[in-house]
């Protein structure tokens, strides 16, 4: 199609050729990062992300990959992989596709995490005693979100309803 010498492309084609561009110029890529999460699935895929500092890459290791590999991941896992991107077209979102995962060492994240965690336990805010019960039929409810957002507009259904 074309409007006022303009070439309209559908959200298809910009899909295949955005795909086209990732798998030609991105291939054979090795990263490092830590597994922030991983997800196996019972086809045998196993879904994960992978983080650093600032950013985060979606990933996944396909069965026949997966099958051969030496070290499972875990989150909280440094890791070094090698894989392609590739690009997901019925989400529009682009991920790794792993052949290879090299365990590195504990994650500088999962060890920031787990050092906080300690530190709130030893100010006693994980024991029972720290917990207060969740009143059956609540006075007041605090909800963060955007004003502007459906999630609002949806709360302030079904309360109005009830």
């Amino acid at each position: 199609m074309n409007i006022a010498g303009h070439s309209i492309l559908t959200i298809t084609q910009v899909a295949n050729q955005v795909k086209y561009t990732l798998e030609k110029n991105y291939a054979n890529l090795w990263i490092q990062g830590e597994i922030a999460s991983c997800k196996p699935y019972p086809s045998g895929h196993i879904y994960l992300t992978l983080k650093d500092g600032q950013s985060e890459l979606s990933a996944v290791i396909f069965s026949p990959y997966a099958k051969q590999l030496k070290h499972k991941p875990v989150s909280g896992l440094k890791v070094t992989v090698n894989g392609d991107l590739s690009l997901y077209s019925p989400r529009g979102q682009f991920q790794l596709q792993i052949r290879n995962l090299y365990p590195t060492g504990q994650g500088e994240l999962w060890l920031e995490y787990e050092a906080l965690k300690e530190k709130l336990e030893l100010e006693g805010l994980f024991s029972q005693e720290s917990k207060k019960q969740i009143p059956r039929f609540p006075h007041r409810i605090g909800i963060i979100t955007s004003s502007e957002g459906a999630v609002l507009r949806d709360i302030l259904q079904v309360l109005n309803r009830r």
